[in-house]
C-alpha cells in the first residue's frame, strides 16, 4: 500500500492537486511511522488498520470542527476521509451490516460467550466492519 500512496502523491502533485498530495503525504507519514515502531514491514491487514486509525482521526475532527462552527475545516477534513476511504475497503453499510450479525447469530451459539468475545468472533467472521456500530447492533440484538 505504501508504494501505491507514493504513487499518487507523485500523480496528486503532477496534476496539480496539491490538497490530495498533501493528505496522502500523512498517510505515507503514518504507514511509515508504524512500520518504524514495529522494526519490521506492515502487513496488509496492519496497513489497513493505520489508515482506518488516520480515517477515525479525521472524522472526529470533523465532528469536533461542526461543533464549534467551523464549516470550512470541517469539509477539509472530511475530503481528507473521502480520499483515505480509497485505500481502505468498503465496509459494510448499516443494513448490510445488520443482516450479516443476524446470518452471524443464527450460525454461532453466542449465549455462551462474553460480549468481548462475541464481538471479536463477529469481526473474525465478517471482516471490514466498523466496529462502533458492530458493537451496537451486537448488543442490541443480544438484549433482545
Amino acid at each position: 500500500m505504501l508504494d501505491k500512496v507514493k504513487a499518487d502523491i507523485k500523480t496528486s502533485l503532477l496534476s496539480g492537486d496539491r490538497f490530495r498530495g498533501e493528505a496522502l503525504k500523512l498517510v505515507q507519514a503514518a504507514l511509515q511511522n508504524a512500520r518504524i515502531a514495529k522494526t519490521s514491514d506492515l502487513s496488509s491487514e496492519e496497513e489497513i488498520v493505520v489508515v482506518q486509525k488516520e480515517i477515525k482521526k479525521r472524522k472526529e475532527s470533523v465532528a469536533m470542527y461542526e461543533s464549534a462552527g467551523y464549516t470550512e475545516k470541517a469539509e477539509s477534513e472530511a475530503k481528507e476521509v473521502n480520499i483515505l476511504e480509497e485505500f481502505v475497503p468498503k465496509l459494510l453499510s448499516g443494513t448490510e451490516l445488520l443482516t450479516a450479525v443476524e446470518d452471524f447469530l443464527k450460525e454461532k451459539d453466542v449465549s455462551t460467550m462474553n460480549f468481548a468475545e462475541a464481538i471479536k468472533q463477529c469481526i473474525d467472521t465478517l471482516g471490514n466492519v466498523d466496529k462502533g456500530q458492530l458493537a451496537g447492533i451486537l448488543k442490541q440484538k443480544l438484549l433482545k
